[in-house]
């Protein structure tokens, strides 16, 4: 199918980033509840002995208390070093969904727009980009990423990853790049290698990925809720500005319009 023969279905241009956008605030809905919930969890034991006491005519009841009790003692361990580390442990687990949720979405909508319009490779042409796999259009979605994922790593030996997927997008579709999101996206994408390759500790490419955290090589990154926030807005801001774009690409259409 091309730009030009548009179906009820068309939608497709939008799915990707809708589904972005859905999946960020559900993330930060779960990473607050989740922290809530420690909190009350490493103060539990008074609330247990309590019903404990006002039970105590029953032994049943006083029996299962007794068994949450003999778990709260690990349990509240575990959530007041959580606590204590400002949910640390529980951020390092949002970075990564948060970056997985952008990451997916960029894939997915360029494997799409290859999928629906064989102008496209005209268009990464001109980025410089020359190689056989170019010549024909995509046939497959397999086809279509491994034309996004080569084109890609292209652009990464001459920019950041922030900046590439703004690029990629801004010639694709109506996208605004903005230099200050490319970077904080870049440095979202440093943080997420570091936490699952390297364990929090930071290399050389800390200075130019990640200058803003204000680490040096052999440090250690520590996610509070604050560093978490910003990550997740700035996602959310590309994610958002995404749908826009797509909105007003001219692969959207309503039911019964022709494409030009």
């Amino acid at each position: 199918m091309t730009a030009g023969s548009r179906t009820k279905s068309d939608t497709w241009i939008l799915e990707p980033s809708i589904q972005c956008v859905e999946f960020l605030a559900e993330a930060l809905k779960i990473n607050t509840v989740l922290q809530r919930s420690l909190i009350v969890l490493g103060g539990f034991k008074s609330f247990l002995t309590l019903t404990k006491e006002s039970f105590s005519n029953s032994t049943r009841i006083a029996s299962e208390v007794d068994k949450l009790l003999r778990e709260q003692e690990l349990n509240e361990t575990w959530a007041k070093e959580i606590c204590r580390n400002n949910f640390h442990q529980i951020n390092v687990h949002s970075v990564v969904e948060i970056w997985t949720a952008i990451e997916v979405a960029v894939e997915d909508t360029i494997s799409a727009i290859l999928l629906n319009d064989a102008t496209t490779l005209v268009k990464i042409g001109s980025t410089g980009y020359s190689n056989k796999i170019l010549q024909n259009p995509a046939v497959d979605i397999l086809q279509a990423k491994k034309v996004f994922s080569r084109w890609e790593s292209y652009l990464r030996s001459t920019m950041t990853i922030g900046r590439a997927y703004e690029y990629m997008l801004e010639l694709l579709l109506c996208f605004e790049p903005n230099e200050t999101r490319a970077g904080v996206l870049t440095e979202l994408n440093f943080v997420r290698n570091i936490l699952l390759h390297r364990g929090g500790t930071v290399d050389n490419r800390v200075i130019d990925e990640a200058p803003e955290l204000g680490l040096q090589p052999g440090q250690s990154i520590h996610l509070s809720p604050e560093l978490l926030l910003r990550y997740h807005e700035f996602a959310s801001s590309f994610a958002s500005a995404m749908a826009g774009a797509a909105t007003k690409s001219r692969y959207m259409f309503v039911e019964g319009e022709r494409a030009s």
